[in-house]
């Protein structure tokens, strides 16, 4: 879901368990279980509704490890893999 949130993303982001979420850029707080695939060319993560969220240049190599870190680097513009979850 997107839209307006009552609180701020940094007090919203101690509240969810950093497994599942990841702080992607200042105004984006991405779920795990929905992104779709990760676009290096672009930065950006393309969630399963098509809704693009950028990655900014300073949470972008922690963002590529986050998402990557036990894949070989042919997952440039391939769907995530993930080891918990089976899409």
């Amino acid at each position: 879901t997107v839209g307006p949130i009552p609180k701020s993303l940094d007090e919203i982001e101690k509240l969810l368990h950093t497994e599942d979420y990841i702080r992607v850029h200042k105004s984006f707080l991405v779920r795990r279980r929905s992104v779709r695939q990760l676009d290096r060319k672009t930065r950006e993560i393309i969630l399963r509704g098509g809704f693009r969220v950028p990655i900014s240049r300073r949470l972008y190599d922690r963002t590529l490890d986050y998402f990557c870190k036990n894949d070989s680097d042919a997952y440039q513009n391939d769907k995530i893999a993930d080891k918990k979850h089976h899409y």
